[in-house]
């Protein structure tokens, strides 16, 4: 299956560079689907510009702390401090902080699979 994920331009290069190799969402409704090796088309926000990468791992959790602990969280904010500064972060993104106790997050391993397009 083919998905699409569109990310801000630093999030976008993060995981062009291999800096950044799990993202993680909200588990609502679009998310439930995602699989191993599915495609995910990677769209930079407010260009034209994209990339295609496979998802190699997937996961639930019930909030977006315990990933970050597992996984380590400079796999999912390379700039992050510490564990509590990348908590902050994505409490800070939109719903996150109030969706993500009731949804939960699913978390993927993406690794890019083509060069930037237009």
């Amino acid at each position: 299956m083919t998905h699409s994920l569109s990310l801000d331009h630093k999030y976008f290069i993060q995981i062009y560079n291999g800096e950044k190799d799990y993202e993680m969402c909200l588990y609502d409704e679009q998310r439930q689907y995602y699989e191993d090796n599915d495609i995910i088309v990677v769209n930079e926000k407010e260009t034209c510009r994209f990339y295609t990468a496979i998802i190699t791992r997937v996961q639930y959790f019930e909030y977006i702390n315990k990933p970050l602990e597992v996984y380590g969280f400079q796999h999912f904010l390379p700039d992050a401090k510490d564990l509590t500064d990348a908590i902050e972060t994505y409490e800070k993104f939109p719903r996150y902080a109030e969706k993500g106790r009731e949804l939960g997050v699913l978390i993927f391993k993406i690794t890019r699979i083509s060069d930037i397009s237009e």
